[in-house]
């Protein structure tokens, strides 16, 4: 594409929209995290601006054995999981479904025990 064509038309792919909804949205919201307000964020983009990004969380045993919650979590998964074996055509789409939410939701709990 010539310049003036690819100023005009924004491209967005999927892989570009990951990196953009991984990032804090609210550009007020993120500034009031600092103590010194704009000024720190300004600071962070200075020094590495992939401190911006979530951290990778992990469940380890002992979050398991401190959240009660998080472990039946755990264990409805471990549940479907087997019954997917079983399962066939639409039933088991929503099995495959019901794995992925309960997946994001350990991970909410998890962030709300921090």
């Amino acid at each position: 594409m010539e310049k003036e064509e690819r100023k005009k038309k924004k491209i967005l792919t999927d892989n570009h929209m990951v990196t953009i909804n991984k990032r804090e949205t609210s550009y007020e919201g993120l500034a009031t995290r600092f103590e010194c307000g704009e000024d720190g964020f300004y600071d962070l983009i200075k020094q590495d601006k992939n401190i911006i990004f979530r951290h990778k969380i992990t469940i380890t045993k002992e979050d398991l054995q401190n959240i009660p919650e998080l472990a039946q979590v755990k264990k409805a998964i471990e549940l479907w999981k087997q019954r997917l074996k079983n399962a066939s055509g639409r039933n088991a789409y929503i099995i495959k479904q019901a794995i992925i939410d309960l997946g994001k939701d350990q991970y909410f709990i998890k962030n709300e025990f921090l």
